[in-house]
């Protein structure tokens, strides 16, 4: 299959890189083939892909946790070093805004 899609595109594989994701966590390891050099994903994993987090399973506690986590770290050293509102308000404008479109856009709505 790789063969072929090289052939046909000009484009190469990269198979240290490249992991198979099933599309449903439901299939025992056992009953599926990975033939060549590809790995399959473990179930419980997620891999990068364009910036968003893909496996198996519901990725969006996995997206949220980490980054509710970050916010809130971001947002207490900004509140421990900033005296001002509108310092806070460029603090918020900057880095916690985009954050959450971002995965607003990727993993929305949370499961809780």
């Amino acid at each position: 299959l790789m063969a072929n899609f090289s052939k046909a595109s000009g484009l190469q594989v990269n198979a240290n890189k490249t992991v198979v994701v099933r599309l449903h966590s439901y299939t025992p390891t056992l009953c599926v083939q990975v033939y060549g050099r590809l790995k399959l994903q473990d179930v419980k994993r997620f891999s990068r892909y364009l910036g968003a987090q893909v496996g198996s399973r519901d990725a969006r506690e996995h997206t949220w946790r980490p980054t509710i986590r970050q916010l809130g770290i971001r947002l207490l050293l900004a509140s421990v070093k900033t005296l001002t509102e509108d310092q806070r308000a460029t603090i918020a404008a900057a880095v916690v805004i985009p954050k959450l479109l971002y995965i607003s856009r990727h993993a929305w709505p949370t499961v809780q």
